[in-house]
């Protein structure tokens, strides 16, 4: 095996994502893809290399995701996420929770919590913090995450349409 690995910086905030190949087998991965795209498809393209997995390792306010996208444009990667939704809920492509609610087009929904509030990023906040004060009996656990990593959350959750 034969390894290779690169690193893409975002211009002007301290993001990296990565390119993670083998290319003897002529496979790769990306680990936290920013929106724009096309460096990873030429890069694969250059260095040979099929993308098989995109990893989302964290997501955050300063950064819109292109794994959706990725995976998308190049047939048979699957997207691998590390965020508290993907372990209760199905996101299409990208996690396949079964306990919760499906989540696949959670940003074209009008409401949220079975009806009890309107879909709005505010909202949104309220009800991954205070499920069970919002809906008592709401199976969902409350997620106190700091508001970095909130608005981060929700961000993602509303662009799923």
């Amino acid at each position: 095996m034969s390894l290779v690995f690169k690193t893409i910086q975002t211009e002007g905030i301290a993001e990296l994502s990565y390119l993670l190949g083998d290319d003897d087998e002529a496979i790769g991965a990306i680990f936290d893809p920013r929106a724009d795209i096309d460096v990873y498809v030429d890069m694969a393209r250059e260095a040979g290399l099929a993308i098989t997995h995109v990893f989302e390792t964290h997501i955050h306010a300063d950064l819109v995701s292109g794994a959706r996208e990725l995976c998308s444009r190049l047939p048979g990667a699957k997207i691998f996420a590390s965020s508290p939704c993907t372990t209760c809920h199905m996101i299409q492509g990208v996690s396949k929770g079964y306990i919760g609610p499906d989540l696949t087009h959670f940003g074209s929904r009008t409401t949220l919590a079975a009806g009890v509030l309107k879909n709005t990023p505010d909202n949104v906040a309220k009800w991954i913090a205070h499920p069970g004060e919002i809906k008592p009996g709401a199976n969902m656990p409350a997620l106190l995450l700091p508001g970095p990593k909130m608005d981060a959350l929700v961000a993602y959750l509303e662009s799923l349409k």
